[in-house]
């Protein structure tokens, strides 16, 4: 087993996404992401489809062969906008039982997507102003702030938060 490996999946709206990193280096060794259609296999009811959880089901076997490959156990999941607004997560969340029993799915509020997003890219341009955005299949989130170096320490002093096919 590699304690240094941690794994994230992110199901998003278009893809499942994973990131295999070192916690120790933080270098990433392994990034790969699988088309699962959730944001548009959502039925105007508010349903994940079958064909949806179909290719999810395919994509988790992958990824749970990929992380065996590499003896990686310590694995989150996240997800963002189609499992904010969908009504079956449950049938989400035992598809990813089936490959990771045990395993929870955290749901991100959007604004807590785009903060994410901010902090990482914000350390790239210390003690500047910036503009992030993060534009996903199912939600955009625009961000203004700076991230302070000397205090490491983010400050955000806007934030917007979409709908794709929205205008503002």
């Amino acid at each position: 087993m590699n304690n240094k490996l941690t794994a994230v999946v992110d199901l998003g709206s278009l893809k499942a996404k994973l990131m295999v990193f070192d916690t120790q280096t933080l270098d990433v060794i392994l990034q790969k992401s699988y088309l699962t259609l959730f944001g548009k296999s959502i039925s105007e009811e508010g349903i994940v489809v079958e064909e949806a959880l179909n290719r999810l089901d395919e994509a988790l076997l992958f990824i749970k062969d990929e992380l065996a490959s590499l003896n990686c156990v310590d694995v989150k999941f996240i997800a963002t906008e189609s499992l904010r607004v969908a009504k079956n997560t449950e049938e989400v969340y035992l598809v990813v039982e089936k490959y990771f029993p045990d395993h929870n799915v955290t749901i991100l509020e959007q604004g807590l997507e785009g903060e994410m997003f901010f902090r990482v890219v914000s350390r790239c341009f210390a003690n500047q102003p910036i503009v992030t955005m993060d534009v996903g299949g199912g939600s955009v989130q625009i961000l203004h702030g700076t991230f302070q170096n000397d205090r490491n320490q983010h400050s955000i002093h806007n934030k917007y938060l979409y709908k794709p096919g929205t205008y503002k």
